[in-house]
């Protein structure tokens, strides 16, 4: 597998609180705060409430690369707060990549329906492209249709996301 898609799928779940079933994140702003949705960059503006319930969520990432035998899944645990769940942007898979900012953009709630864009760029180049999720109580589902430029070289990463409640937080 090439370093950069090994690097983006690792990275991509980092966003993401991750906690096994006996801690809770660490949540530095209070959920739905200006402050909060500042750190998930999205603009305070657009804080959304969340119909996720709190809980252990298992979240799964599958990146692939059209064309390529590049086929990566990465399977995580967090644990969202009831503060947490108050706002779409604290349980939000946000995209992080090595030597990259990060940002997400543009981000609607429609019904059971979320969309947003994601971009990041650095040195080494840039990953960008649109997201959604659709939502339920105890799950979603959804995907990301990203362009990635590195070396001046585009190549398309297409990402599935997964996300089930497990239980309670313990």
């Amino acid at each position: 597998m090439h370093p950069a898609i090994a690097a983006f799928v690792v990275l991509a779940i980092v966003g993401t609180p991750i906690a096994n079933a006996q801690t809770k994140p660490a949540v530095p702003a209070k959920a739905g705060s200006a402050a909060a949705a500042a750190k998930a960059g999205v603009p305070a503006a657009a804080a959304i409430a969340s119909p996720l319930k709190p809980g252990l969520w298992e979240i799964v990432l599958l990146n692939e690369t059209p064309g390529s035998v590049s086929r990566r899944s990465v399977t995580a645990r967090a644990c969202h707060s009831a503060d947490d769940v108050k706002s779409l942007q604290q349980v939000l898979p946000r995209q992080q990549e090595f030597g990259m900012q990060c940002t997400t953009r543009d981000l609607k709630l429609n019904g059971a329906n979320a969309t947003w864009r994601v971009d990041c760029s650095g040195k080494e180049g840039s990953l960008s492209g649109p997201a959604k999720l659709t939502l339920a109580s105890d799950s979603y589902t959804g995907s990301a249709d990203l362009q990635r430029v590195a070396a001046g070289k585009p190549s398309k990463v297409q990402q599935t996301i997964t996300g089930k409640w497990i239980s309670a937080c313990k």
